[in-house]
């Protein structure tokens, strides 16, 4: 997009300059399942007040105060993304989350697991069974979208999978998870290897946002409504996808009598659900 004769630049997590472009900004609001009219105006406004290096950050802002404006449930499903981040800062919840994917891809599934390998004991973030393959899964948790997983983790992420017999065999598999991405050589190395990895936008098809998505998935943490105390307090007990809070609101409000905040998130969560089914 132009400013003026200038090409504009925004600043993305990373630090790094990249091209603003409209239509990138459209497609994530076209998956919030926002109206056209709606998408334009956010559009609208942004062209208005964009400049140069512009921290995408801000961009999210702006974009997420409008949809929050106009329907909290839409600006939910914006905030997916981000939303994945506030799950932290430890990563259990985050394992939790990706162990609910595996189960709604058909797994049964195991967390905090320690299996005997070749040579050592390992602890395993979740082990997820079906019918003809056991997947063993490394979950690696970032606070920051800023933050990938580097050549370093994939490297060591392989060895284990060596260790635990996970290379080579129809039948049994090792996954390294992240909800941010990879650096350059990690992603080199994975595909050398045949090491399977997954990111945020990684591999084409195959992401975590294209399987959140699949399956329906919102983090608790998406509401709008809530402090981060009631968070901590629901992701404690359990709750980290809103299906779950949906499914348990009698206990949840039994706990919790008088909390206004809980009971208008409870609706904002059954209109994300509805929404999804659309």
């Amino acid at each position: 997009m132009k400013v003026g004769s200038s090409l504009v630049e925004v600043k993305k997590a990373t630090g790094v300059l990249e091209a603003y472009t409209e239509e990138k900004l459209r497609e994530s609001l076209r998956r919030s399942g926002a109206s056209l009219k709606l998408i334009d105006e956010v559009i609208s406004t942004v062209r208005r007040r964009i400049y140069p290096e512009m921290p995408t950050a801000e961009i999210f802002k702006l974009s997420f105060k409008i949809l929050k404006k106009r329907a909290r449930h839409l600006a939910a499903r914006y905030n997916l993304k981000r939303a994945l981040l506030s799950l932290g800062p430890a990563g259990f919840p985050f394992e939790q989350f990706i162990a609910r994917m595996f189960e709604k891809s058909g797994y049964q599934t195991s967390t905090n697991l320690f299996l005997a390998g070749k040579c050592v004991e390992h602890e395993v973030d979740i082990s997820a069974i079906n019918d003809t393959t056991t997947l063993l899964c490394e979950c690696k948790f970032k606070n920051s979208q800023g933050m990938k997983v580097d050549l370093k983790t994939s490297l060591y992420v392989y060895a284990r999978a060596l260790d635990l017999n996970c290379v080579g065999r129809p039948d049994r598999d090792f996954i390294l998870i992240t909800n941010t991405g990879f650096t350059t050589e990690a992603i080199k190395y994975s595909k050398c290897m045949n090491l399977k990895i997954m990111g945020w936008s990684f591999p084409d098809g195959q992401s975590l946002r294209s399987q959140i998505e699949k399956h329906g998935m919102i983090p608790v943490t998406c509401l709008t409504g809530l402090k981060k105390s009631d968070f901590e307090s629901l992701i404690r007990e359990g709750y980290v996808d809103i299906e779950d809070f949906v499914k348990n609101r009698v206990p949840i409000l039994k706990s919790r009598l008088g909390n206004r905040r809980i009971i208008t998130a409870l609706s904002e969560a059954e209109r994300l659900l509805e929404s999804l089914k659309v």
